[in-house]
């Protein structure tokens, strides 16, 4: 049996199907790759995007499938760059299809949106395809000359991610989760020094855990000042760097301490069962790099020589 007779075989849809697949995997690997390692999937700050892409397996409908990821303002051919600064967007799963509608004739209209609506629970990402124009883009939108680059390929990487994050404060596991912990709470006899102590802990892993869901841009912000995205972010992060030889530490960076203790719980509370029971995974640490051996070392020395 030939190439010729296996295609036979597939129907046009099932190919169609195949190669969006196929490209959807280009496409992720590609965001992750131009993104800083810390905000990888497996590096120090990247569960919570992981989760927003892989959505909770155990729910019905769009939250229960991999994130939908589609881009805004790529021109149709002939036409030109339209601008923008709204560099990403995550429709939330409550939002309503007369709200998004709305939204988008009352802003940069249908066109901006490759023809399409967006839909509840999707994310979208500004693209631009003009040179010029991107380079233009921090200096027409934020004041800031020498800074563009809005739409390009490392900004739209930090835009994903980001809007990643988003779609994982909307995640039920983390609703439920805060209640459990309300609950646990109520029923702890805090008369003991112990029972103090754990009350005490459990108090905080939801303070960490409703800034999360409730307070949208609490961590995010952090992130954002130590990954600039926009055009002032990065001139200022410069002139920190400039100055100081690095950015001082501040407020940000205890937060991301926070954020990075929020993740650890969020670890934890994941054990294998509740992975299997809630329909998710956590991913894969980045492999930390190993330092050779004196015997390694020695090894790779020899080879040099003969």
């Amino acid at each position: 049996m030939g190439i010729e007779d296996l295609l036979d075989d597939i129907s046009a849809e099932e190919a169609r199907a195949a190669s969006e697949a196929m490209a959807d995997i280009e496409f992720e690997s590609e965001v992750q790759t131009r993104l800083p390692e810390d905000l990888r999937y497996g590096g120090l700050y990247g569960l919570m995007s992981y989760l927003g892409m892989q959505g909770q397996g155990d729910q019905e409908g769009s939250q229960g499938r991999r994130a939908v990821i589609k881009p805004m303002g790529m021109p149709k051919p002939g036409k030109p760059q339209v601008m923008s600064n709204l560099l990403g967007q995550y429709s939330f799963p409550e939002s309503t299809r007369n709200q998004l509608k709305r939204g988008v004739l009352n802003g940069l209209g249908l066109d901006f949106y490759q023809g399409t609506y967006p839909k509840a629970d999707e994310i979208r990402y500004f693209q631009s395809t003009d040179p010029e124009l991107r380079e233009r883009g921090g200096a027409d939108y934020q004041g800031v000359e020498g800074y563009g680059g809005f739409g390009g390929l490392d900004d739209l990487s930090k835009t994903i991610n980001h809007e990643l994050v988003h779609r994982a404060q909307s995640l039920p596991l983390f609703e439920d989760r805060l209640k459990e912990l309300e609950l646990e709470m109520q029923g702890m006899n805090q008369d003991s020094i112990e029972g103090r102590i754990e009350h005490s802990k459990l108090d905080k892993e939801r303070a960490y855990l409703s800034d999360f869901v409730k307070n949208s841009h609490f961590y995010l912000d952090a992130l954002d000042a130590k990954y600039p995205n926009t055009p002032e972010e990065r001139k200022t992060k410069a002139e920190e760097e400039e100055i100081y030889g690095r950015s001082p530490l501040g407020g940000d960076e205890m937060v991301l301490r926070i954020f990075e203790d929020l993740q650890d719980n969020t670890r934890r509370y994941l054990t294998p069962e509740r992975q299997e029971e809630l329909g998710v995974r956590l991913p894969i640490p980045a492999a930390k790099p190993k330092t050779p051996s004196l015997i390694e070392k020695l090894e790779n020395y020899a080879k040099d020589i003969f």
